[in-house]
């Protein structure tokens, strides 16, 4: 067994919405947004695509496609869980959503596993292995702590863990998945941080934020106060925007079922071949949902060919 502890230093699922980040340059009001794409042929199986084969559109209006990138297999992903005594409740919910994770990994596929309370506890639990009985082991040991809890911290040392492998293992592709209830309360570095560090490495960053059951029902899984909600917005939905990752929000009353299709929604999304972006325009407050469709190029031989993506986006309120 590879096990190793090493200190780290210094539904309605949120499936069908994509929070996008400000581009970097250019209009102040365009939106640089990136999307998971898998395209399949009429019975269903996944096929190969070329950027010029692609047309994206956005409330039925064509969008020029600004990015597109393949991502080749096996997965590479860095499993960050929260730890600390705001999740005390909610650590069986943590634990089995990593081993469902882990159950779904293929043969080829290789994970770590990292576990947080606050900056001075930030903890590799699992060096990167493709053994889902280590990656288990190490995931059903987790226990919580007291401390503030640091969620950019541990994603930024997660980061920098991955881009140190990347020298070895350049040609895969890695993403982080984050497992908390969202709230950061003591991070030395900031989500500007984070995203300054991954937002040119391809690293997508996948959060499942597990909120608390409050009075308010507002549509997703469980009772959330909007207060709450926003919040979460506010660090890990939008970090995973920012580096073209997806959130999902699961409340205390979610039931096995939601947290299965979680997953599901999760892996597929790790899974998903192509990332493709455009940039978003014309940001109003009374036009912050917009509608997303894409649509593929026959095949060589007139196979139609269909894309898969979220069908809504929503813009950030800024």
């Amino acid at each position: 067994m590879s096990r190793a502890r090493t200190y780290l230093t210094a539904f309605i699922l949120l499936s069908s919405l994509v929070f996008v980040n400000r581009a970097a340059a250019g209009d102040t009001r365009d939106f640089a947004v990136r999307v998971n794409l898998e395209v399949v042929d009429d019975k269903g199986q996944s096929v190969d695509v070329k950027a010029s084969e692609i047309r994206i559109f956005e409330n039925d209006i064509e969008q020029p496609v600004t990015y597109f990138q393949k991502k080749s297999p096996p997965l590479f992903i860095s499993l960050v869980f929260d730890n600390s005594g705001s999740v005390r409740k909610q650590l069986d919910q943590v634990i089995n959503l990593g081993k469902q994770i882990v159950t779904n990994l293929s043969p080829d596929d290789y994970a770590n596993a990292i576990r947080f309370v606050g900056r001075e506890e930030i903890e590799i639990i699992q060096l990167w292995t493709h053994n889902q009985k280590d990656l288990n082991e190490a995931i059903e040991n987790m226990y919580v702590a007291q401390g503030r809890s640091s969620v950019f911290d541990a994603l930024y040392l997660s980061g920098e863990d991955i881009l140190l492998r990347r020298k070895k293992a350049d040609d895969h592709r890695y993403s982080i998945v984050l497992v908390s209830d969202g709230e950061d309360r003591s991070s030395y570095y900031t989500q500007k941080d984070v995203v300054k560090l991954l937002n040119d490495q391809d690293v997508q960053i996948f959060t499942i934020a597990l909120t608390k059951d409050l009075p308010e029902k507002i549509g997703w899984f469980g009772n959330h106060d909007r207060r709450t909600v926003a919040a979460v917005e506010r660090t890990v939905n939008t970090i995973a925007a920012k580096t073209g990752g997806t959130s999902i929000l699961l409340g205390d009353n979610a039931t096995p079922a939601d947290y299965n299709e979680a997953v599901k929604f999760l892996m597929s999304e790790l899974r998903s071949p192509y990332i493709v972006g455009y940039l978003a325009k014309d940001l109003k407050k009374d036009n912050l949902f917009r509608k997303l469709a894409v649509t593929v190029a026959d095949g060589p031989n007139g196979q139609k060919r269909k894309g898969i993506v979220k069908e809504t986006i929503a813009l950030p309120r800024d």
